[in-house]
């Protein structure tokens, strides 16, 4: 059985997911807040207290304002690509839940997944955090980044329908290139060369095999079950199940198939939302690659008798 956290039991949580149409918040809401607290942690105390373990006190004090920031941003990055990468990836290949089993539609978008629901709580925690931080430095870090952010946290917040359950950990997974690109950043922060070089060719290689070739496929399968499930709603094809609320979650197990009708808008957005995140991969690869080619050709060069 789920259960609803100690804040999602209160009236005012569970009224918030009634009206949003969002039954299942209750129960990640917890982890969405703790999530949180422990970016911000990490980024405001944690961040520094270990480098300085690692690094030692001198060395980190030897290194500029604006160099501390990053590093406390990089160590951040760094723990969200171990957690949430890794877990994702984890329940991708390892099937978790009976994901290699979900042949039809239904299951794909309706069928509940807890141990989503918690991963997409946390990567949302995670998300609303940093995006706080983008936006006080909206001017460095563009509009890319900003509307990265926004579209995949509300697209993560489908899971509490519940939607997309099955296709959530698909593109969480993306998060595993985040891991060799935090160590290259800190790797030139340190001057080591060699480190920062094998970093950035294991970043171009997980990013085209995560994010571009699987990505790509994972894109184009989750498109076509949007088309496949408008089709359906339009024809009236969807049998019907109880409609649950908030304060019925107790009730709700894990793996319950749990079809309700999805507002087109929902659709059209997640849709959207698909398409401006494969093409900012695209975008994203082209800038890596072109600016670790002209790194090459400077060192080949500097080299060059």
């Amino acid at each position: 059985m789920a259960s609803a956290s100690w804040l999602g039991s209160t009236t005012w949580v569970q009224q918030l997911a009634d009206a949003t149409g969002m039954p299942l918040l209750p129960g990640s809401i917890d982890t969405m807040l703790w999530s949180m607290v422990l970016f911000y942690a990490t980024y405001a105390h944690l961040a520094e207290l270990a480098s300085t373990l690692v690094l030692g006190r001198k060395r980190w004090d030897s290194f500029s304002p604006a160099t501390q920031k990053e590093w406390r941003m990089r160590t951040t990055n760094l723990l969200k690509g171990l957690i949430i990468g890794v877990y994702a990836t984890y329940l991708v290949v390892a099937g978790v839940g009976g994901r290699s089993d979900r042949t039809e539609l239904v299951d794909r978008m309706f069928r509940r997944d807890v141990a989503v629901e918690r991963l997409g709580g946390f990567s949302v925690g995670f998300y609303v955090w940093h995006l706080g931080v983008l936006m006080q430095n909206f001017a460095n870090e563009g509009v890319g980044n900003v509307a990265h952010h926004i579209l995949v946290s509300t697209c993560m917040m489908s899971i509490y329908r519940p939607f997309l359950a099955h296709h959530l950990p698909c593109f969480l997974a993306y998060e595993v290139t985040n891991i060799p690109h935090n160590f290259y950043r800190m790797s030139k922060i340190l001057g080591h060369a060699r480190m920062a070089t094998f970093h950035s060719a294991a970043w171009i290689v997980l990013f085209f095999l995560f994010r571009i070739l699987y990505g790509t496929l994972a894109s184009i399968a989750i498109s076509q079950d949007f088309v496949q499930l408008w089709k359906q709603q339009q024809e009236l094809l969807l049998p019907e199940t109880k409609a649950w609320t908030a304060a019925q979650l107790a009730l709700v197990e894990d793996q319950t198939l749990m079809i309700r009708p999805i507002p087109y808008w929902v659709i059209v957005w997640c849709l959207a939302c698909t398409v401006f995140l494969a093409s900012l991969n695209f975008t994203w690869f082209y800038k890596i690659a072109r600016s670790t080619g002209a790194r090459l050709c400077g060192k080949r060069k500097a080299t060059t008798p």
